[in-house]
């Protein structure tokens, strides 16, 4: 499996706006890349907003982290400040339910 995080800075204000945007509109994107496994977007508090989303393999992750700095461009780039950092890389510890 593989991941991907984004960490975003934006309008801490605007957390409930940018929260339905991404279920509405980014979530049925990135669960149609294949190899789709778990999104979640945390309001890491102040600013900071952290996504993470896995997959199968690298080529999941790599088109989500393509997918998802140019969703946020195109549908609420008036919240965000900047480029995300973005972090890859293989998931070595896994633990579910």
């Amino acid at each position: 499996m593989y991941a991907a995080t984004r960490i975003y800075r934006a309008d801490s204000s605007a957390a409930e706006e940018i929260a339905r945007w991404a279920q509405e509109s980014l979530v049925p994107q990135l669960k149609a890349i294949p190899g789709f496994r778990v999104y979640a977007l945390v309001h890491a508090g102040g600013d900071r907003y952290v996504s993470v989303s896995s997959f199968e393999d690298r080529a999941g992750a790599e088109e989500s982290s393509r997918l998802g700095p140019a969703w946020v461009r195109e549908n609420i780039a008036q919240y965000v400040h900047g480029a995300p950092e973005i972090i890859e890389g293989d998931v070595i510890v896994r633990a579910d339910a």
